[in-house]
């Protein structure tokens, strides 16, 4: 299957995955949103405005397991603004009704505005499927993009997380990914400062700690292998985020 026909079949799956949680008869569930604020924003160990960023995320989850849900927030390297739209089913589940594990699949859009067309004159939308399994602290989670970033190719990733609460209110999360495909490569050429495209691995350790009122104050450290935007040394984000569980 070509990358348009696969990437035409996720937007099929998609639409689908959406209007199986809106018709349901299981559509009961809960809604949730999270305001945040942070010195930068990070996405696979690349900066994406270099400065303030804000963003505001909404979820629902139905009583069918399924969920939909919706990121906004500003986006320097690839335009004003991004909007983030995903659709999944997630289930809890016990292997041999003695090691409890989680499975969760779905689709998910990243989409653009202002000039988004940046300064390759291309559309940067682009669309991903996923698949994750955790069992316990430990998940890891499979992408997939049939034309990543719009640059004409696939992209994948493999991404490891682990959590550790060091006490009731503080917790430690570590992040450790591989990114390959050509399109990963041709993006890593152009944000690279030797121009070269190649796979890398971004890593991420984040600590999280929880005050009243649903708050969250959070110091992350991530980067990448790679000398990328210039430099090579993790960056540093300071957050606030508040939460709102309905």
């Amino acid at each position: 299957m070509g990358n348009a026909q696969f990437s035409a079949r996720i937007r099929t799956v998609f639409a689908a995955l959406l209007t199986a949680t809106t018709i349901t008869p299981a559509w009961a569930g809960y809604p949730s949103v999270q305001l945040d604020l942070a010195s930068d924003a990070l996405f696979r160990g690349l900066s994406q405005n270099n400065g303030l960023s804000y963003s505001a995320r909404g979820d629902y989850g139905f009583d069918n397991r399924s969920y939909i849900g919706s990121r906004v927030g500003n986006n320097r390297s690839a335009g004003d603004a991004e909007l983030d739209v995903y659709a999944g089913y997630s289930r809890s589940l016990t292997f041999r009704e003695l090691i409890p594990y989680s499975v969760d699949a779905g689709v998910s859009a990243n989409l653009y505005t202002g000039d988004r067309h940046g300064p390759r004159a291309q559309n940067l939308d682009y669309a991903e499927a996923y698949a994750g399994l955790s069992v316990g602290p430990a998940a890891v989670k499979l992408y997939y993009a049939p034309d990543y970033y719009n640059f004409g190719a696939p992209g994948y990733r493999i991404n490891g997380t682990l959590k550790y609460p060091l006490r009731r209110t503080l917790l430690l999360i570590g992040t450790l990914a591989w990114n390959d495909g050509d399109g990963v490569r041709r993006l890593i050429a152009q944000r690279s400062s030797n121009g070269r495209g190649q796979p890398y691995l971004d890593y991420s350790a984040s600590l999280q700690q929880q005050f009243p009122h649903d708050f969250t104050a959070y110091l992350q450290a991530a980067g990448t292998n790679l000398d990328v935007d210039g430099r090579r040394l993790p960056r540093i984000v300071i957050g606030i985020r508040k939460s709102f569980d309905f």
